[in-house]
């Protein structure tokens, strides 16, 4: 893509580093690309800035192998911590439509105006089933290493999402994961 805007007369700045030097530089990654339209009266020119950051690396979650015992008994385990987390919240709040249920893997979780989200156990495929309306349907797979449950298309958790949209929902930061001791291996 540079060297398609290269092309089309734009000049790349980055400061003393060239774009070359940088590029080698696999630890490095474009981060904000903007465009500055700026004109001389014969000559125009178009600059692209190109910001460069370091990578804050997220962990890089796998998807382990659970029996389906195992996998009742960790979905359980960060499921009913949410409830009661949740539960919690709804008596220190006073949020009209704030309601949670939870029976048999199914939870529901009623945020009056903001919508309701639905997270529902899949034992045949061993995820666990995100329905937001924020951010859509979601699909969750355990990674043993990190002991989370979280997306394969863009590497979130379940409990990174559900505390973002809640908490903005709710206009507080929740933390549904706070006090949460996994099971031991």
């Amino acid at each position: 893509m540079l060297s398609q805007l290269a092309r089309r007369s734009f000049r790349i700045t980055t400061g003393r580093t060239s774009v070359a030097q940088l590029a080698c530089s696999s630890f490095l990654r474009p981060s904000i690309i903007s465009f500055r339209h700026t004109s001389t009266p014969k000559v125009s020119k178009r600059n692209i800035t190109l910001t460069w950051s370091r990578f804050n690396e997220a962990p890089s979650y796998s998807i382990t192998d659970l029996t389906t015992e195992r996998y009742h008994r960790l979905s359980d385990e960060i499921l009913d911590h949410m409830v009661t987390k949740l539960e919690e919240l709804a008596d220190e709040i006073d949020m009209q439509g704030f309601d949670i249920e939870y029976n048999q893997g199914v939870m529901t979780i009623s945020v009056g105006e903001h919508g309701t989200y639905v997270i529902n156990k899949q034992p045949p495929n061993h995820q666990i089933w995100l329905s937001s309306p924020v951010s859509g349907p979601q699909r969750y797979d355990f990674d043993e290493k990190h002991h989370k449950w979280f997306y394969h298309r863009d590497n979130h958790t379940l409990d990174q999402v559900l505390n973002k949209e809640i908490s903005k929902a709710i206009g507080q930061d929740v933390d549904l994961l706070e006090g949460f001791k996994p099971e031991a291996k």
